[in-house]
């Protein structure tokens, strides 16, 4: 798990949030994994959903049926530079606003000129001479010259028993914080979950308690980002990217999502399947009836990926390169180091003798930092360091060991990584 959550959090962009969710079995252990690496400044909540509708009365102690997700962002402050950045559960407050002086500012609500915060309080004759001050227990909610504005501005009622402020819709923030304890009324029971797949593939027993789809959509929601790429690296029966294509067709947004799922029979048999049903419709019976599902539209590919190259015995020295080079830099090798590096009517790498192995060692260099790559037999010396191609710079090595000191490698301008495969 470390690993992989390390490199998701290399995949995110500043403005990505990650959402994991657990049960309490685990919970514990994976907030400290996040905390470690994502950061505790970058916690969001952990949300607590009721998975299961139904009480285990086998249950010797507590009735189980939560499950958790950890809410964390690559960087928390993002979003609070900016209000459009929160994050919200959007939600229809026009029933809220009633009123309307169809003057071009829209719906409106009358709040009371007075909270339970201290101000300094006072006695305020408005315009049209009507004196309000606040009644007992509370204070102004505004000054005096925010009051005088508001006045002429049309923002005071004055229908009621006392003065009131109008709160435009247009004016307030939009949606609301989302509660941590999420209602099941809008994220659903696993239950649902079921019952989607079972609808979708005909039968039931598809895969063991997969999440609503509504679960996704919400949070899905909370990020207001119609083209945002989602990747799920446990894509299971692919409730995701069913909520993303549901979501779009919705909304008419442009998000796209990118699944994982290591079991090749779950991808292939369950996971594909649904979302080819999904994008072009399905039909299911309920109660001896059929009922149809239309199809939400778009695409997707499916790929299988095949061996890594880290997982063989023995690694071709062109493809180690272009890894390295990458990761060290952040930039894909030049085009003219790559072509000279395939080996072409050549040696092969494997076939090379010491000396020719240090004539290709230098992969190039990016921001003043070579980068130089040999197998993983080869030692770090003085001498080996002098026979590679010069670099007028710091260098990163990477070979099979070294025998120089710490002190030595810092003085040299030399970071030492270790190669552990065999390059042919």
């Amino acid at each position: 798990m470390y690993p992989r959550l390390c490199l998701l959090h290399q995949l995110l962009r500043e403005d990505g949030v990650t959402f994991i969710s657990i049960d309490d079995n685990e919970v514990h252990h994976l907030r400290m994994l996040m905390d470690e690496i994502f950061g505790e400044k970058n916690f969001f909540a952990i949300l607590t959903r009721r998975a299961m509708h139904t009480v285990r009365n086998s249950s010797k102690d507590f009735n189980h049926n939560a499950d958790y997700t950890l809410v964390y962002a690559k960087e928390k402050s993002w979003f609070g530079e900016d209000k459009s950045r929160y994050i919200r559960y959007i939600t229809d407050k026009s029933a809220k606003y009633p009123h309307n002086d169809n003057d071009g500012r829209g719906k409106y609500k009358l709040d009371p000129l007075s909270a339970r915060n201290y101000y300094k309080p006072y006695t305020f004759t408005f315009e049209n001479g009507a004196v309000w001050s606040p009644p007992s227990g509370r204070y102004p909610s505004y000054s005096q010259d925010t009051l005088r504005s508001m006045e002429r501005e049309g923002r005071i009622d004055f229908s009621g028993n006392e003065p009131r402020a109008k709160r435009y819709l247009s004016e307030v923030q939009e949606g609301q914080p989302p509660d941590v304890f999420l209602s099941p009324e809008i994220v659903g029971f696993n239950k649902e979950g079921t019952s989607e797949l079972r609808n979708i593939f005909g039968e039931g027993g598809v895969f063991p308690q997969p999440k609503p789809v509504k679960f996704i959509k919400f949070l899905l929601e909370l990020l207001r980002s119609k083209d945002a790429i989602i990747l799920d690296s446990f894509a299971g029966s692919g409730t995701t990217a069913h909520a993303v294509m549901e979501q779009n067709r919705e909304d008419r947004g442009s998000r796209r999502f990118i699944l994982v799922e290591v079991e090749p029979k779950i991808a292939r048999e369950i996971t594909a399947v649904r979302l080819e049903r999904v994008s072009e419709g399905y039909t299911y019976e309920q109660k001896g009836r059929l009922q149809h599902v239309f199809g939400t539209g778009g695409s997707f590919s499916y790929y299988h990926v095949g061996e890594t190259f880290l997982e063989k015995q023995e690694i071709p020295f062109s493809e180690m390169a272009q890894l390295l080079f990458f990761k060290e830099t952040g930039t894909p090798m030049a085009v003219n180091t790559v072509v000279s590096i395939m080996e072409g009517d050549r040696p092969s790498y494997g076939a090379c003798n010491a000396a020719e192995r240090y004539k290709r060692a230098f992969l190039g260099s990016a921001d003043g930092v070579g980068v130089y790559l040999l197998n993983s037999e080869d030692i770090l010396t003085e001498d080996l360091i002098d026979r590679l191609p010069p670099h007028d710079g710091s260098k990163v090595i990477h070979c099979g060991g070294t025998q120089l000191t710490e002190a030595t490698l810092k003085q040299l301008g030399i970071t030492f990584r270790q190669m552990p495969y065999n390059l042919v």
